[in-house]
């Protein structure tokens, strides 16, 4: 158990060569809040970050021993011991600090990190107001808790960003919807565009508007990065991870985004997603592309079930590939009408006479 007031470095999953350095201000039974200290004994904010993420930590060395005599030989301006949450959940406690004093933060979630403003927040979601190093305004964004490896206020960076900041701070949300479904829901059949990040993929995203949301699914009208229409995916809101909202990107996007007249108009009745796209592709004759993890399917879907689907399969060069029964619990997206598919099914035409979309 890590004792308070203790000088340290952590070892985290991930960072096993440098760790992070400072001193142990609280902990709880699942999380740390820390005094970060940098190579030069520089106070450098604080941090609250998850035990279970923690790999080892170390109490002694040169390295530790020269970093905390710096540190001790410095006149800080304040004393950041005094720095103290009274929740009992270290990472609610930050937040509530941040919101208290217009605070800026870190949310680190895995290889990604998002500083912004906090607006508001539930047990399962945190709304951020993005904030770029030269303090410009980034949008909107809604990141799920579960995913938020540590928190962090009061670094220089912050202090350097918050000073750029031109606006007034963001005001918070008294009131935040509790979840994605809640939050989602009220742009159902909007022109709002979001990205959307999903299946511990931080580096690509799904652009669109939202069509229907149910408590588990999401279904989005998908818009390229030119601004085109590109059919229509299914996924579950569990593996939905982060929202972005009115972000510089999309504004790009909206400004290309060009009125198609050959898209479908996606119909759907019923509360489970999944079923009533598969419903919607075979009325209209329309094939799928099925995503599993990294891998695809692409074909025309001869029946289904709750348990799995028959697909009649091709290659992405139109090649016939076979009939597929595929279990849908390991399917993670499906999808209709994006170009690609849309591609790949009209060789699949040219070469086996199928009937074309």
């Amino acid at each position: 158990m890590m004792e308070q007031k203790k000088f340290l470095t952590i070892y985290e999953n991930g960072n096993l060569e440098e760790g992070y350095t400072g001193l142990v201000l609280q902990t709880s039974d699942n999380e740390i809040l820390m005094k970060n200290i940098d190579f030069y004994g520089n106070e450098d904010g604080y941090c609250v970050r998850r035990i279970e993420n923690i790999v080892c930590y170390n109490t002694g060395g040169m390295d530790i021993y020269r970093k905390r005599q710096l540190w001790e030989e410095k006149k800080h301006s304040h004393v950041m011991e005094n720095f103290f949450v009274e929740e009992e959940n270290l990472m609610t406690g930050m937040l509530a600090y941040a919101i208290k004093n217009r605070e800026p933060v870190f949310a680190f979630c895995e290889e990604c990190v998002y500083a912004g403003w906090v607006c508001g927040y539930s047990d399962e979601i945190v709304i951020l107001n993005e904030l770029t190093p030269y303090g410009e305004d980034e949008g909107e964004l809604w990141l799920k808790r579960e995913y938020i490896d540590a928190l962090e206020t009061g670094s220089p960076d912050l202090q350097i960003r918050k000073k750029f900041w031109e606006k007034e701070v963001p005001k918070c949300d008294g009131r935040p919807e509790k979840s994605f479904y809640r939050k989602l829901k009220k742009y159902k059949g909007s022109l709002q565009l979001f990205e959307i990040y999903a299946d511990s993929d931080w580096e690509n995203c799904y652009v669109g508007t939202i069509e229907y949301v149910t408590k588990k699914e999401l279904a989005i009208k998908h818009i390229d990065s030119e601004g085109h229409y590109d059919g229509y995916v299914v996924l579950t809101l569990e593996a939905v991870m982060c929202i972005c909202q009115k972000s510089r990107y999309l504004s790009k996007i909206q400004k290309n985004n060009k009125c198609d007249t050959t898209q479908i108009k996606l119909e759907m009745d019923g509360e489970n997603l999944s079923d009533e796209v598969l419903r919607f592709a075979q009325r209209k004759s329309l094939p799928v592309f099925l995503e599993i993890g990294t891998q695809g399917y692409y074909g025309d879907i001869e029946q289904w079930t709750e348990e799995w689907i028959q697909l009649r399969a091709v290659d992405l060069l139109g090649n016939g590939k076979g009939t597929f029964w595929i279990l849908r619990e390991w399917i993670d997206r499906i999808w209709v009408d994006n170009q690609i598919l849309r591609e790949v099914w009209q060789m699949a035409c040219d070469k086996h006479d199928l009937v074309r979309i």
